[in-house]
């Protein structure tokens, strides 16, 4: 837990019973604003097919409904979200919305309002691609290192990947020993998709590589394709541990982060390991914030309801959030520059900054009296005193546990018994199953009622009774029982010991257990 907590600048409640999970949610210059301005805007899509883009800004009133600019159902889930130069002929930014059999790319305009209302927003639908396998999620970037254009990549729930070049369909690749999906992104510089396998391991392929093994034409036949060519990665690198995110940063160097499970790795474009740092906590999220010559900044959300701030493998700052995040982000606005958006599972959507709270508790005074040292060191010999004459009056005994009503005495006879006693024996032997003969005698110092003697054995050892009753036993003429003990089972036995346990009622009107083991 930090000692400090995100301060919200901005917040909304998004909708009612619905759900959100990490790709739910895109920020940038979705409304294609100049770009001297710092405005950023936050989409959000739930798994109810519903859509919102929110303008937040600081107001006394808190969430105000003209902060949301559109909200439209889209009459699907939506798995993920992307903002990125999808449209060809068109410059400005669009969004990429992923359903689980279907991609659409849409575009949000405006139109000025002649009213106090300001203006209104919709979202122009360009183009969508069908999807023959259900999707899990997805990358875009220059694919091919296209300038000023950005493709989509899908990834299937059996790690097939389907390229789509802008309105066209590409080709689509199998990837080579895939079980399960796992985060994808695009790294620009190597023109690569970089993935985490079910194998446990980061693998990268390059662009070309994918597309040059395309064998079908159609998009249909590829789509619905059962096997192909066996594709080879560029590189691998084993972390043993499932992956939880991927974050690509390409500056002056490129980096490459991966979030495990119990660890979080810094590769380079390459796969060379850079650093790698343990995490003593559960991650639920990243996000990369920039980087320097030799410098890596991201951020990583906990399911402890904790935002940790690291600069390559050092803790820079840590913060208490308010709910558990499923996705953060960055979000520049011109009254809050590098602020983090924070979205949760059940919808709870923030704006913070890394601020402090001052302490509100003032820890009182304490008051001080003056030590009196002669009345201390009186009043210790007063109970030294008391101490010394209650340990001289009194002479310590050991206490002396009271005797058993009951006594268990027990003998194992030395010969087997002639002829055995053995009964209902569940195996076939041409010799005869011998048996051998405990004497038990049970001795009472008085007289004694309702007394139960068990006998317990282990398989395949067995008795031929294992329980007996004595409505009264007296003290001059001891309970004997003679119990033959044999082997009913074909196997060895675990262990040769007998328990003989007998129940009773004592003197003092309590039940009473005595136990014997041979």
């Amino acid at each position: 837990m930090s000692l400090f907590k995100a301060r919200d600048w901005w917040n909304v409640k998004i909708g009612e019973n619905e759900e959100f999970d990490l790709g739910c949610m895109v920020v940038g210059n979705i409304c294609n604003v100049d770009s001297t301005t710092t405005i950023e805007r936050i989409a959000v899509g739930s798994y109810s097919g519903i859509i919102r883009i929110y303008n937040p800004h600081h107001s006394g009133e808190g969430f105000t409904p003209e902060q949301l600019l559109i909200e439209q159902n889209l009459n699907a889930p939506i798995l993920q979200l992307s903002c990125g130069k999808f449209v060809s002929g068109v410059s400005g930014y669009c969004i990429a919305v992923l359903h689980p059999r279907r991609l659409s790319v849409y575009m949000l305009s405006s139109t000025a309002g002649a009213v106090a209302h300001g203006a209104q927003y919709k979202l122009q639908h360009f183009y969508s691609h069908n999807l023959q396998r259900t999707a899990y999620n997805m990358c875009h970037g220059p694919f091919g290192q296209i300038l000023d254009r950005d493709f989509i990549c899908v990834q299937s729930m059996d790690g097939t990947l389907s390229v789509f070049e802008q309105e066209s369909y590409s080709f689509t690749r199998f990837l080579p020993d895939s079980l399960l999906p796992g985060p994808l992104c695009y790294v620009a510089t190597t023109d690569s998709f970089v993935t985490v396998s079910s194998s446990r391991q980061i693998e990268s392929y390059k662009y070309k590589v994918l597309a040059v093994a395309a064998e079908t034409k159609t998009k249909e036949d590829a789509q619905n394709l059962k096997y192909g060519k066996r594709v080879t990665a560029d590189w691998t690198m084993s972390i043993g541990e499932q992956a939880v995110s991927i974050e690509v940063l390409s500056a002056s160097e490129v980096s490459i982060l991966v979030l495990g499970e119990r660890s979080l790795f810094c590769l380079t474009e390459f796969g060379k390991l850079k650093f790698m740092k343990k995490l003593e906590y559960s991650p639920r999220c990243m996000k990369a914030n920039r980087q320097s010559v030799d410098t890596v900044n991201y951020m990583i959300a906990t399911h402890t309801n904790t935002l940790m701030i690291y600069s390559n493998s050092i803790l820079k700052w840590a913060a208490q959030l308010n709910h558990t995040p499923v996705q953060i982000d960055f979000c520049s606005m011109s009254a809050i520059p590098g602020g983090v958006t924070v979205l949760n599972e059940q919808g709870h959507l923030t704006l913070s900054y890394l601020g402090t709270d001052p302490a509100m508790m003032v820890m009182p005074s304490t008051q001080s009296r003056e030590t009196k040292y002669d009345e201390f060191a009186s009043e210790i010999r007063k109970y030294q005193q008391i101490i010394r004459e209650k340990s001289g009056s009194q002479v310590i005994m050991p206490s002396k546990l009271p005797e058993d009503d009951v006594k268990i005495v027990a003998t194992v006879s030395p010969s087997l018994d002639s002829p055995s006693h053995a009964e209902n024996v569940e195996f076939n032997d041409d010799d005869p199953i011998p048996s051998v003969t405990v004497k038990i005698e049970i001795k009472v110092r008085m007289m004694t009622s309702n007394v139960r003697v068990n006998i317990f054995v282990e398989k395949p050892l067995a008795s031929d009774r294992l329980e007996y009753e004595f409505p009264s036993i007296n003290s001059s003429s001891p309970a004997v029982i003679q119990a033959p003990i044999f082997m009913r089972y074909n196997f060895l036995p675990a262990s040769l010991k007998v328990k003989v346990c007998a129940t009773y009622i004592s003197s003092t009107e309590l039940h009473r257990v005595t136990s014997l083991y041979l």
